[in-house]
């Protein structure tokens, strides 16, 4: 932190300067009969000096630092006005000199002089602060001599929390956008916290709590300084740089014990919508005579078996969307009946997975009808609580002589997202002959 000695400086010598001229007279009588003895004071720390005496006024040891000055002052007798005399003020923690001001008296008067000599210690500009934080020396010398020293404090201003939000981008300069309480699984998310001081070594501990379950902790420990308000940027990241799990959050702020506040964001699933379908994309099959509508950036794959067809659809994006859909026109002679689904799909799932792959998978079965077509799904998670795993459901749709079998395969992101898809596609089957 700077600190313009130069205007303790000059201040103080225009100071002295209105003492000699008020206390002349005295002296001129005194050097008619003999040099008066020299007498300091006590080097005194204070808020402001009296107008016309400059007397010191709230005498003091501690400070704040958006204090408006801070003044040394010290009387003193029998000094000759063509004298020197020296303040240095250092910040004790860190033997840093913040302020060393020198001059005479009073220049161009040989006279003896009795008074105050107060020197003024100012922020630099309006962005600045008087000094920082700590403890300091000020020693007040007389013709090279040390004559007193004084002490005192700039105590540590308590930085306050002016305002949290929530971002899904944030560039090189530190400045946000994107401004959020709603985030997808795979966005960035970032924490912006506006203090009105930044100290340093001030250490912020964050909690993140999902669903009111500790998620995961960070901590922020400020680097330097700062005086003004500004921001801390906080991150949440997944270690193993999975998704984020969907869910409410809550972000607590503390620093030491002392909870500092509390902000919560939501994280859902992968945005859909149905404007993915605007392309009109159309698959026909004129064997089977049916034909649906498929997402826009979507590219299909076709097999052919005794058992009728299979249909392998796919985002053109999939190495970055982890999502997979079949779907299988079977047969009458090779249709499950609707008693056997569920121990058909336990035999499909079992082909998707990996051989020997032993794991705790929770089964859901249930109805639903779209388009008033009735539909049955078996569901089946894994999840390993770490943001890893996948969901797969198999949906039976039963159409004119037709059993339309759709599987859907994703990670935990895109589950709703992909439903939403299925369901569309199904929904929009129609036959052509």
């Amino acid at each position: 932190m700077k600190v313009n000695s130069n205007f303790g400086k000059i201040k103080a010598t225009g100071i002295i300067l209105i003492l000699a001229i008020l206390i002349i007279a005295l002296f001129y009588t005194t050097l008619l009969s003999c040099s008066p003895q020299q007498v300091f004071g006590e080097l005194l720390i204070c808020s402001d000096v009296d107008s016309q005496t400059f007397t010191p006024i709230d005498i003091g040891d501690e400070y704040e630092i958006d204090s408006p000055q801070i003044v040394a002052a010290i009387k003193v007798s029998g000094v000759r006005g063509d004298d020197r005399w020296r303040v240095i003020w250092e910040n004790m923690d860190t033997g840093i000199v913040i302020a060393d001001s020198s001059d005479v008296y009073s220049s161009g008067r040989p006279s003896y002089l009795e008074g105050y000599l107060p020197v003024i210690l100012l922020p630099e500009d309006e962005t600045s602060v008087v000094a920082d934080p700590g403890k300091y020396l000020v020693s007040y010398y007389h013709n090279g001599e040390l004559i007193d020293t004084a002490s005192f404090t700039v105590k540590k201003p308590d930085a306050q929390i002016l305002e949290v939000g929530f971002y899904k981008s944030i560039d090189k300069e530190g400045l946000q956008s994107k401004k959020t309480s709603t985030f997808f699984q795979e966005d960035e998310i970032f924490a912006v916290v506006k203090l009105d001081y930044r100290i340093m070594g001030d250490n912020y501990k964050i909690k993140w709590y999902l669903d009111d379950s500790l998620h995961k902790e960070d901590e922020y420990i400020v680097k330097e300084n700062q005086y003004i308000p500004g921001n801390i940027i906080i991150q949440l990241v997944n270690e193993d740089g999975q998704p984020f799990p969907t869910g409410s959050y809550k972000m607590e702020i503390l620093k030491g014990e002392k909870v500092e506040g509390k902000y919560s964001f939501d994280i859902i699933g992968a945005e859909y919508s149905k404007e993915i379908f605007s392309s009109n994309n159309i698959y026909t099959n004129q064997e089977f005579g049916f034909e649906f509508q498929y997402p826009d950036n979507w590219s299909y794959e076709e097999e052919f078996s005794e058992a009728g067809l299979r249909a392998n659809l796919y985002p053109n994006d999939y190495l970055e969307k982890v999502i997979k859909i079949k779907m299988w026109a079977l047969k009458s002679n090779y249709s499950p009946k609707p008693e056997d689904y569920s121990e058909y799909t336990d035999k499909l799932l079992y082909e998707q997975i990996e051989k020997g792959e032993d794991i705790n998978i929770e089964k859901t079965e249930y109805s639903l009808s779209i388009e008033d077509q009735e539909i049955q799904e078996f569901r089946y998670d894994y999840n390993n609580n770490s943001g890893k795993g996948w969901s797969i459901t198999f949906s039976f749709l039963q159409k004119d002589s037709i059993l339309f079998l759709f599987m859907r395969y994703t990670d935990l992101v895109y589950v709703d997202y992909t439903k939403n898809v299925v369901s569309y596609i199904m929904g929009s089957i129609s036959f052509i002959n």
